[in-house]
Formats: C-alpha cells, sequence, structure tokens
C-alpha cells in the first residue's frame, strides 16, 4: 500500500499556533467525480479529470477508490491531510455508507481537513460520528445566497469549522451574531476562513477586491483567521491578472493565516 502524496493545492502559510505550514498531504478516497456539475461553471476538478487512468473519473462520475483507503494508515509522518478536494465528498449520490467508510480511515497521527457544499449532510454525518469534531469540516460558500440558505445549519455542527469562500461570487454579510462562540454547544467554532476568486476571467465576483475585502474586515472584527488564496488584479498594473502571488496583493489583503497547524 502506498502512502499519500503532498498536495498540489497552495494552501502555504501560517499556522494557528503561529508557525508556518509548508505543506499538506492530499488524500482522494472518492477520486474525481460529481453529481451536480451544472451548479459549478467552470469547475477546477472537472477540467482535470480527463488526465486520470481511472474511467469513472474521466467520466466525473461519483464513485469510490477503496485501494486508497488505506493510505493515511500507511503514512507514518503526520501531517495535514486534504481529504477528497477534488470532489464534494459528501455529495447528494454519495451514499452515506461511503462517507462513514472515509471517516473509519482517517487514523492517527493525521489532522484531516474536509469540505462540501451539503450542510445537512454533514451535520447528520458528525452528528452520528463524534470524531470528526477533532478533526476539520469545512463549507464552501459562494454567495449571499449560499450564506442565506447554509450557515444556520453549518454553525450548529460541534467540532472545529472552517469556510472556504473560494470561489467568492458577490458579497457577503454575515450578520452580527454569527460570530458569537460556545465551545459548549458547539456554535460558531469558525477556525478560519480560505477566500479567493474565481479561476475565470469574467466570471462573477472577480472585477472587484470589494468583495474580499468586505468578507476580511469582518473576520478581523471578530478575530477570525484568514487566508487570501487567489485575487484578479487589475490590468494596466504590475502583474495584472489572477495571481496566487501574496506579495502581488494590495497590502491590506496580504493575508496568510490558516485555520489549522502542522502537528507537531
Amino acid at each position: 500500500m502506498k502512502g499519500l502524496a503532498k498536495s498540489n493545492i497552495g494552501y502555504k502559510g501560517i499556522g494557528a499556533d503561529g508557525r508556518p505550514v509548508t505543506w499538506m498531504y492530499g488524500w482522494n478516497p472518492g477520486g474525481f467525480g460529481c453529481s451536480n456539475l451544472e451548479d459549478c461553471p467552470g469547475c477546477w476538478s472537472h477540467s482535470m479529470c480527463h488526465r486520470s487512468a481511472c474511467p469513472d473519473c474521466a467520466a466525473f462520475k461519483v464513485h469510490m477508490h477503496p485501494e486508497r483507503l488505506g493510505q493515511p494508515a500507511a503514512t507514518k509522518k503526520p501531517g495535514i491531510v486534504l481529504c477528497n478536494f477534488v470532489n464534494d465528498w459528501l455529495d447528494t449520490k454519495r451514499s452515506f455508507f461511503d462517507s462513514e467508510t472515509i471517516v473509519g480511515c482517517m487514523v492517527p497521527p493525521h489532522i484531516y481537513v474536509t469540505l462540501t457544499k451539503q450542510a445537512i449532510r454533514l451535520s447528520h454525518l458528525v452528528g452520528e460520528m463524534p470524531c470528526l469534531r477533532d478533526d476539520f469540516s469545512g463549507l464552501t460558500i459562494r454567495n449571499q445566497a449560499d450564506a442565506d440558505a447554509k450557515l444556520t445549519t453549518f454553525l450548529g455542527i460541534q467540532g472545529n469549522l472552517w469556510l472556504s469562500l473560494e470561489p467568492l461570487w458577490g458579497p457577503v454579510d454575515f450578520g452580527d451574531t454569527w460570530w458569537e462562540t460556545s465551545d459548549a454547544c458547539g456554535h460558531g467554532n469558525v477556525r478560519g476562513i480560505i477566500i479567493g476568486h474565481d479561476n475565470r476571467r469574467g466570471a462573477p465576483g472577480t472585477d472587484t477586491l470589494n468583495h474580499v475585502r468586505s468578507v476580511v474586515k469582518q473576520c478581523q472584527a471578530a478575530g477570525i483567521p484568514v487566508y487570501v488564496k487567489q485575487l484578479w488584479l487589475p490590468r494596466g498594473k504590475a502583474k495584472g491578472g489572477l495571481s496566487k502571488d501574496v506579495k502581488d496583493f494590495p497590502s491590506d489583503l496580504q493575508l496568510r493565516n490558516l485555520p489549522w497547524s502542522s502537528p507537531k
């Protein structure tokens, strides 16, 4: 059994404990595949799936790769594991049995990070499998409609929560009360936010930095760590276009603070 490989996703920055995070593992037992592709025009994962030798991955079909389930146990060096970032591990076409099987393979000594658009399914799964509360459960929010529809359910989940506002398609106002935390009941345990523009030139929200700045200010007011991943910078200026280099960003958006920390 081969172990985990390093992830190509560029989450490098300062961890919650103040130490640098320079690398992470990637683990994709769900392979490529999604049943809701029409909801995500320009999906970066779909643009890569044709490279796979697996026919189901190449067809972007929801499926499993059971031969990958043992990879975390076969990897001895502790690390942060980004789980199923090339698919939605709680896709509505994926059975809870498969999702529970994935959770059962999240063995020490690693720290596991998940991400989904399915707040209700995540709530049900964490309720049934409390071990997830020690890791980091993430939700994708792209605009105000997503926030209004999903945040109430998401913030009722116990454990370490984080938000991905990538791609950010429009303004998001979190309001005055959702930041309030109560570790006893688990509401509002948001450990950090990762934010970034859509990869596509001209996609919603990419014509301005105002939406990003608004979210950053809301996070800073609440003491929530922020990681700005990528931005479309104005044309005509040095290094205009899509940039992932934090040195290119305006000074107030040069933020690379992650929700989690590397295992010691």
